[in-house]
């Protein structure tokens, strides 16, 4: 009886740990499958999810094929080292600060006026990127038909075009990076220490001009590096909070041009100094104002002044303010 005893126990014990050896197995190996296959798949897929303007999109982490739709898109992308297979310019024109980055790149004349869709689906694109305000003008369903195409990122336009490069910097996972070159932007605007005061003005049309407001990026950079704005725009009629410019003052008002220097942003085509010529002629209100008369007015290009060269626009305009202050 007690053998009997015995072994049932053994014969218990025994089973009790086939059970549990095999409910381990059961566990373990589904689990370790399953972390195998997401890992896999994560792996795999390489995509991250980003939140943008519009709503989510899956993009790859490391996408080869990007399309810019928009004008300012390719300069904020170059600043970043991020290549590009297609990208839109103003008009079929190329900054210079930037013509490097567009060799070997498919360019589309505009897409202020409608999207090239062919063309983009053409190239295959991994991610197509652009910005609200440009974008959504020209079609009000494209995003959803550039979603039909790749993955699509459309973000807000900033007032600050500096900060503007962390927000392409968020899209394509380069946040250090992206800081890392605006801290070095404005620590170089700080260190030109500039002096004296400024008139910013557009001489896009003959006998008028525009004057910048104090929100105009240039403005703001200006101030930074140590100048001042005058007149205070915020006290003009025609004063607007939501636009950069008091539009289409008459040459009959000059006088509110008093700064030491006039910076003068003219239209991109041709010689600038013979932009400023076409616009003001032979006018003699153009001729009474100080800084005219002192030879102290600088011609900035427009593609440069409206951010279509990035970052590396604005230190040309930059520069050419501190050749014109410190000779």
């Amino acid at each position: 009886m007690a053998v009997f005893r015995r072994c049932f126990v053994l014969l218990a014990s025994l089973l009790v740990l086939l059970l549990t050896s095999a409910c381990g197995a059961a566990d373990d190996g589904p689990r370790d499958e399953a972390s195998v296959a997401t890992a896999e798949a994560d792996e795999g897929s390489g995509a991250r999810t980003v939140e943008h303007e519009l709503g989510e999109s899956e993009i790859p982490t490391d996408p080869q094929r990007i399309v810019s739709v928009d004008s300012l898109t390719p300069a904020y992308l170059a600043e970043l080292d991020i290549a590009s297979v297609g990208a839109c310019t103003e008009g079929g024109y190329v900054p210079e600060p930037i013509a490097e980055y567009y060799e070997g790149i498919e360019t589309f004349d505009s897409c202020g006026d409608s999207l090239p869709y062919e063309q983009i689906l053409a190239l295959k694109p991994d991610v197509i990127v652009g910005l609200e305000d440009q974008v959504i003008p020209a079609d009000a369903e494209a995003y959803e038909r550039l979603s039909q195409i790749a993955p699509t990122v459309i973000l807000p336009f900033g007032e600050d075009r500096v900060d503007q490069l962390l927000a392409y910097s968020d899209v394509f996972d380069r946040t250090d990076e992206a800081q890392a070159v605006v801290d070095d932007f404005n620590a170089q605007v700080d260190s030109l220490d500039l002096e004296g005061t400024f008139s910013m003005i557009a001489l896009f049309a003959p006998g008028t001009f525009d004057l910048f407001q104090d929100n105009f990026t240039v403005v703001e950079l200006l101030e930074q590096a140590g100048m001042q704005q005058v007149p205070d725009t915020s006290t003009l009629p025609g004063y607007d909070p939501e636009d950069n410019r008091v539009r289409q003052i008459s040459l009959e008002q000059s006088d509110l041009l008093e700064g030491d220097h006039i910076i003068a942003v003219v239209a991109t085509e041709g010689d600038l100094d013979e932009a400023v010529t076409e616009a003001v002629g032979d006018e003699p209100l153009w001729q009474k104002v100080p800084a005219v008369r002192n030879g102290q007015v600088v011609a900035v290009d427009g593609a440069y002044a409206f951010g279509s060269a990035g970052l590396s626009g604005f230190r040309e305009i930059l520069d050419a303010v501190k050749a014109d202050v410190q000779p």
